[in-house]
């Protein structure tokens, strides 16, 4: 079985920029979800090659080959885009890694994946940069270019566009003879652009193009293409990362539950013709990365380091960053008798429930570092909205038990996982799998909102603690409580403590058996027993 994976990001490929951040390839959740699932797929002698957008720098990496030559009819334009095998990581040698270079996927600066982090209007130059990306991939499928195979396999909506060339293109019909399957990240970017207006819209890169309006449309604003409602619509078996959300993105959205955010209906129907599959993504534990920080003396020296030097990255300090190095200045050398750790990105998803005011009108992140006290310290780590981030910085100058750490590091994150002693992860919604496996991986229990894929992964009392709530106000009240019970456990009841650890670092969602599903049901290949 030969398959062709598409997607804006591969986690086999060392740094890259996520609209400000710069991350490794493997920091990104797409990404990693990307590599990791190809290099398991590859494992059940299956043939996958990864194809992504050079962003003007892949291609340039040691090692690289051009392989190809594409030219494409591009707004008015013939364009032409090169085609090159790079190298990936060492340890995922598996898989075949292919980058497509132009100048215009470089608009935003060398290797710069996204222009814009907007969370729903993907319109403008990162909508068209990946309608060039697609309509090459497109092309190069049609002259064989990459290969030949079985399926293709496209990741959210950068890589929807293919699905709209195949069903409404008159050169590219011929790929609906080709096996195209979706998966779902993240429903907060959808890419939704308008249909005619400007360079940045559907009509102006396909101006000869014939298309029902009615099939791309986004189901909630008149004249706006919705590129994830349209692989919904028109691709072979669209999969959710858990099948909890995969349950969750076909009902109605409320305060407490935001369900498909607009494009419940499309769920729906594809629930309804056996094309939603929900299967659990997985986490890596062979090779995973070991933290060098063993200590809590090294953690704070490390700590310390790091915030120097995000704060000297910027022409004027940051607060986040000044609050940062008052607070790990005065912290002492002695460990906290509790270190709660969270890690992620600092948008809706992960920070609306921390902001959340309870039945007595507190914000619950408040209510639980009231309850933390000085028996414990809690720190959090990430980038993403102002607002969210000026909240974090804002509460870490109130409390004196919360550090946040306005910043990306990877080994950062290693050290977290590996010394933390409870991790939070109180996100609204969860796609799939994410850093609260790699907690739980290194022995950290887990207190999680029960929902997607905190919900198929995190059992209550057994290998973690769990809420949920059918109002925001009970969600922020059951957060307390449940930290409550978390400290309590830890505090007065060590041998239930020490089981929670051991079950948590025991417990097992193997890339491999989510591959074995994937080839199954998504690609319905029958495997070898």
């Amino acid at each position: 079985m030969k398959s062709l994976v598409v997607a804006a990001e591969n986690g086999a490929l060392p740094v890259m920029r996520l609209g400000d951040r710069e991350i490794s390839g493997r920091a990104s959740p797409v990404g990693d979800v990307v590599c990791e699932s190809a290099h398991a797929i590859a494992g059940l002698d299956c043939e996958v090659t990864i194809i992504t957008p050079s962003y003007g720098a892949f291609h340039r990496m040691p090692g690289s080959r051009q392989v190809g030559r594409i030219k494409v009819g591009f707004a008015d334009k013939m364009e032409t885009v090169f085609a090159y095998e790079v190298l990936g990581r060492p340890d995922r040698d598996l898989v075949r890694n292919l980058v497509l270079d132009h100048p215009l996927f470089s608009a935003c600066g060398a290797g710069r994946a996204y222009c814009s982090e907007s969370p729903r209007d993907d319109y403008g130059l990162d909508a068209r940069r990946f309608a060039l990306f697609c309509t090459a991939v497109a092309e190069g499928l049609l002259q064989k270019i990459f290969g030949v195979f079985d399926t293709v396999h496209l990741h959210d909506w950068p890589a929807a566009f293919l699905l709209m060339l195949r069903r409404c293109h008159r050169s590219y019909r011929v790929l609906r003879n080709q096996r195209c399957v979706f998966t779902l990240h993240d429903l907060g970017k959808q890419g939704v652009f308008p249909f005619g207006l400007g360079e940045s819209s559907f009509e102006s890169w396909f101006p000869d193009l014939g298309y029902n309006q009615t099939l791309l449309a986004d189901p909630t604003r008149t004249n706006y293409l919705n590129a994830t409602a349209c692989a919904v619509r028109l691709a072979d078996a669209v999969h959710a990362l858990s099948p909890a959300y995969a349950e969750e993105i076909a009902l109605p959205g409320d305060a407490a539950h935001p369900g498909g955010e607009g494009l419940q209906g499309d769920f729906a129907a594809a629930q309804a013709e056996g094309r939603l599959l929900g299967i659990l993504g997985g986490c890596e534990y062979h090779s995973a990365p070991l933290s060098v920080v063993e200590t809590w003396e090294e953690l704070l020296a490390v700590m310390r380091a790091r915030v120097m030097r995000w704060a000297a990255a910027a022409p004027t300090l940051a607060s986040s960053h000044f609050i940062a190095h008052h607070r790990l200045a005065t912290l002492s050398a002695e460990r906290p008798r509790m270190l709660i750790t969270s890690v992620g990105d600092i948008d809706d998803r992960n920070i609306t429930l921390f902001r959340q005011r309870g039945s007595d009108g507190k914000p619950a992140l408040y209510h639980l570092l009231d309850k933390l006290g000085a028996f414990g310290l809690f720190i959090i780590m990430g980038t993403g909205t102002a607002r969210h981030e000026q909240f974090l910085t804002e509460a870490s100058a109130r409390y004196e038990n919360l550090v946040f750490l306005n910043g990306v590091s990877e080994a950062l994150e290693q050290a977290l996982f590996a010394l933390g002693d409870l991790y939070v992860k109180a996100s609204a919604i969860e796609p799939g799998v994410g850093n609260h496996l790699y907690a739980q991986r290194a022995g950290q229990p887990c207190l999680v909102h029960l929902v997607g894929g905190l919900k198929d992964t995190i059992e209550h009392g057994k290998n973690g603690f769990g809420f949920n709530g059918d109002t925001p106000v009970d969600q922020a009240d059951a957060l307390v409580a449940a930290t409550d019970h978390a400290l309590t456990v830890f505090d007065e009841h060590q041998v239930e403590w020490l089981k929670l650890r051991r079950t948590s670092a025991a417990a097992r969602f193997e890339w491999s058996q989510t591959a074995e599903r994937l080839l199954r049901e998504l690609y319905t290949v029958a495997i070898k027993e």
